[in-house]
């Protein structure tokens, strides 16, 4: 979880330090040390996307807009970074990659390297999530596992018994530590519950927990009336980069999906909807 959260300050960073970078360029290469060696041969595994011994412009590309990297800073580390080409043949062969350290926006190059292996796997959940979309409860397990929690946190009940004959499903990644989740939450709880009460097959709600203990979820979940992800279980289903936060894009808590029973995504601002609509909020996707 430190990884994905210093992910996106990486993120927000990059952006951030863009009008700086345009009138003060910084470049990326470091003094070589035993340290950012090792991190230097690190990131270049993570960059060489094909594994075939080199490391091309368009593997740096790709690697620092995985990042959120703005274009500018792209094209300007790309050329510093190609700048190590002694051969003159358009690529970087390990020796040339590694010849000097490398940092970015701070960050050494093991971090950037980690943050790049953590986005392309993001990447790849995304990819087979969309290829299960429409298959109904092969997705919502894929995407949250099979087994739920009930909102004590001590029973286990299966995914698809909780979707099973729901017209929508919400996907809810949320944190006791944070404010605007804890604000949040009742609205939900009551726009959940009023819902329900008419029709007990409109609306399921999952909880995916971004929280920071096993303490700290099992307090927040007596707040919630719907079932979640076991906080203790498998970490796919749990945080920002769960498979769920990948799916939506997660990048600020509260985060609400609304899917169709069948798994397809309808809105991934379901907080805006239920803030704005209340209990009446599922009718403005109808």
């Amino acid at each position: 979880e430190t990884m994905r959260g210093a992910m996106r300050g990486l993120n927000r960073g990059l952006r951030a330090m863009m009008a700086d970078f345009l009138l003060r360029r910084s470049f990326g290469s470091i003094p070589l040390t035993p340290e950012s060696e090792e991190g230097v041969k690190i990131l270049f595994q993570a960059m060489d996307f094909d594994q075939d011994g080199y490391v091309e412009p368009a593997d740096i590309e790709k690697s620092l807009q995985m990042l959120g990297a703005p274009d500018g800073m792209v094209r300007a580390e790309v050329a510093d970074l190609m700048s190590r080409d002694a051969g003159k043949d358009g690529k970087l062969s390990a020796a040339e990659f590694c010849a000097e350290g490398y940092e970015l926006a701070g960050n050494s190059a093991q971090f950037l390297a980690q943050a790049i292996t953590t986005a392309v796997t993001q990447q790849a959940v995304v990819k087979e999530a969309k290829s299960l979309s429409g298959s109904g409860s092969p997705f919502f397990d894929f995407l949250v596992g099979e087994q739920l929690l009930d909102n004590l946190g001590q029973s286990s009940v299966e995914t698809k018994e909780v979707i099973e004959g729901k017209k929508y499903v919400g996907i809810y990644l949320s944190a006791h530590w944070c404010p605007p989740c804890r604000k949040f939450t009742p609205q939900l709880a009551k726009a959940y519950e009023a819902i329900n009460s008419q029709n007990p097959d409109e609306l399921a709600v999952i909880f995916v927990s971004c929280d920071r203990t096993p303490e700290a979820f099992r307090e927040y979940l007596q707040e919630m009336p719907w079932q979640s992800v076991d906080f203790e279980g498998d970490k796919d289903y749990i945080g920002f980069s769960s498979r769920a936060g990948s799916f939506v894009e997660c990048s600020s808590i509260p985060t609400l999906g609304i899917f169709d029973a069948q798994g397809n995504l309808i809105t991934k601002d379901g907080v805006d909807s239920v803030r704005g609509h209340a209990e009446l909020f599922l009718e403005t996707f109808k």
